[in-house]
């Protein structure tokens, strides 16, 4: 029996954190190291998905970055590396599915929350309305919005995986053009789902936070 069968039980959302590696990141100016809250661009976004209702989550990286930052012991969480750094470009979230089903063994119900590395300013509040929409509707993909523009998380049931894993990282929107009568859009009082960090030289007070 799995979730879908078992109206009892909420389908588990497991996160796939995308691109947060680069040759940049690695030689300390992409912008996964740049500084915000405290921490760094990535360790923030890791801490804000952890403190969401999630039961596993891979950040894809190469060693480089994966050396550099101070990330998470929750037992939740594991790094994915990938070398040489230029495979980031195109092979971030089929290798995370595959670490996310060999550590965890997520039921065929449960969803995939997927966010690049760069929107550091999500706040958690906006992942847990997402997760909260998709445990209402697992059949649909959720998609967190703001003032009507589109951003992310986005959450998509974990049977999608298959069409997901042969995306670049930013291939996310080639999926959900194929699937446009799935797409749930979960509105956020929040910009940051929206924002993404671009470099240091664009964000020169985003160190401030």
């Amino acid at each position: 029996m799995t979730d879908l069968d078992n109206t009892d039980r909420a389908p588990a959302v497991y996160a796939l954190i995308t691109a947060a590696g680069s040759l940049e990141a690695a030689s300390g100016n992409g912008r996964q190291l740049l500084p915000f809250r405290g921490r760094t661009v990535l360790e923030t976004l890791t801490e804000t998905l952890l403190a969401a209702p999630i039961s596993g989550l891979a950040v894809v990286t190469n060693a480089g970055v994966d050396d550099e930052l101070d990330l998470n012991e929750d037992p939740r969480f594991l790094t994915v590396v990938i070398e040489p750094a230029e495979d980031l470009a195109v092979g971030t979230i089929g290798p995370g599915i595959e670490a996310l089903r060999g550590n965890f063994t997520p039921d065929p119900g449960s969803g995939l929350l997927v966010c690049p590395a760069g929107f550091a300013e999500v706040d958690v509040g906006s992942v847990a309305a997402c997760i909260g929409v998709f445990t209402e509707r697992p059949d649909m993909i959720v998609e967190a919005t703001y003032r009507d523009r589109r951003g992310f998380p986005v959450i998509l049931p974990l049977s999608l995986a298959a069409s997901l894993s042969g995306l670049p990282a930013g291939g996310l929107p080639d999926l959900l053009a194929l699937y446009p009568e799935r797409i749930y859009p979960c509105e956020c009082d929040d910009p940051g789902v929206c924002q993404e960090v671009a470099s240091a030289a664009e964000d020169a007070d985003f160190a401030e936070g």
